[in-house]
């Protein structure tokens, strides 16, 4: 293992004392080649390998039992490798490979959640292997899972970084282990999660249900105002035409009775100005209450505004929180990646919860939003074109005007009351 001190074996078959002969020890695939060199009862590391120095040494009192093992201490990842034991005299060779190992824990950590299926991504990290793992996902019955590829990342020292995900549904246990093994070295580590039932659990947007139930009421609104309107002007058409033909007959010959005679085209004026004035003011009571509405709209959008700040400091606010966290976890003492998986889990999965509640909260005041906007907009603008349409205010004067002019006429001085303060009423 990594940090691990070593001995590679090496013996002289039959046993003799090596106390006084040369033996060379060395890698075929360095240059130079030599890792340690022993002759005439002492050391000579003049051309040793510049990654060895410091750390190989022979055990003296063995020599003269043949045994020429070579010790070597701090093992590297780079000295994994084939070694050469060689005796000149002998013209003998031995061979030993060396096997480097180094593994870690891995952690298991909730990637992502998938609301609208019920579905939760998990992701497990190991650093520090060497040779190149592989990494294998199981579910509470031992069964292999079908995972995506494994992403693996060399690092400056040689230790291989290995990260995989597993998309999982609710279970019978919803427990969930993730393994890292390496087969030539007959080392695996494992780590086990087990996820919450709640996680597994698909949501709707309602937001989004709220804001078009509140759009259709509005457009609702709209359109009975202006229903109302249209039958005012065209004065139910359904309406007995003999009657009203009688109510005619009579007001005029009330008219008559009370008034000085007029010409038939004075009259028929007359009652074009007081016909004209009942249409207005039917035009009028539609602006009050598209006016009314834009106030209404007004005030939603405020308070939509003011929620929808509320809801942009809370995903702050919960950014906020998984940073402090991560940096609690980086700065830890102990395994790292332990840490992460038995403190940091339960923790980050209810962060991410919360924010992507969140997100979704915000999109849906947004949207509400601009269609508040929009329906503000077109209200005005239609009040702006009903009012451009009929000229109301120097319409009104001019019908005021008149009707009290002809009333001087007739001993009649009715006419239409405008409340100065708002020409529109």
């Amino acid at each position: 293992m990594v940090g691990d001190d070593t001995v590679l074996p090496c013996q002289l078959e039959p046993a003799m004392d090596a106390f006084k002969m040369t033996m060379e020890w060395g890698r075929l695939d360095l240059d130079p080649r030599f890792i340690y060199v022993w002759h005439d009862g002492k050391a000579l590391l003049d051309d040793q390998n510049t990654a060895y120095e410091g750390r190989t040494s022979l055990a003296i009192d063995k020599l003269k039992h043949g045994d020429i093992s070579l010790k070597l201490s701090k093992v590297k990842v780079s000295d994994h490798g084939t070694y050469r034991c060689y005796i000149p005299k002998q013209s003998k060779q031995y061979f030993v490979e060396l096997l480097v190992a180094a593994i870690s824990s891995p952690g298991i950590s909730l990637a992502r959640l998938h609301k609208d299926s019920g579905r939760v991504v998990l992701q497990c990290e190991s650093k520090g292997w060497h040779p190149e793992p592989e990494v294998l996902w199981l579910d509470g019955e031992g069964k292999f899972l079908s995972a995506g590829p494994t992403e693996t990342v060399r690092g400056p020292d040689d230790l291989y970084t290995v990260s995989s995900r597993v998309t999982v549904e609710k279970r019978h246990s919803n427990n969930f282990t993730c393994r890292v093994q390496q087969k030539i070295i007959n080392q695996t580590r494992e780590t086990q999660i087990h996820v919450p039932d709640d996680f597994f659990m698909a949501t709707s947007n309602c937001a989004a249900s709220i804001s078009f139930s509140v759009v259709f009421c509005l457009m609702l609104i709209i359109a009975v105002s202006f229903s109302v309107w249209r039958q005012n002007k065209i004065k139910m058409p359904c309406r007995d035409m003999n009657e009203e033909q009688a109510e005619r007959t009579k007001a005029t010959n009330n008219s008559t009775e009370h008034r000085p005679l007029m010409g038939g085209g004075e009259l028929k004026r007359t009652e074009d100005l007081e016909k004209k004035k009942a249409e207005q003011k039917d035009v009028v009571q539609l602006i009050d209450s598209l006016v009314g509405l834009r106030k209404e709209l007004q005030k939603q959008k405020m308070q939509l505004t003011s929620q929808m700040q509320k809801a942009e400091k809370e995903v702050e606010e919960t950014e906020q929180e998984v940073k402090s966290v991560e940096k609690g976890v980086t700065e830890k003492e102990g395994d790292k990646t332990a840490n992460k998986a038995n403190g940091y889990l339960k923790l980050m999965e209810i962060i991410t919860e919360g924010n992507s509640k969140g997100e979704e909260r915000k999109k849906a005041f947004q949207e509400l939003q601009m269609t508040t906007s929009n329906l503000m907009m077109i209200t005005s603008e239609q009040i702006k074109r009903i009012a451009e349409k009929n000229k109301l205010e120097d319409y009104m004067e001019e019908i005021e005007q008149q009707l009290q002019e002809k009333g001087t006429e007739t001993g009649d001085a009715g006419g239409i009351k405008q409340d100065k303060t708002n020409p529109m009423k």
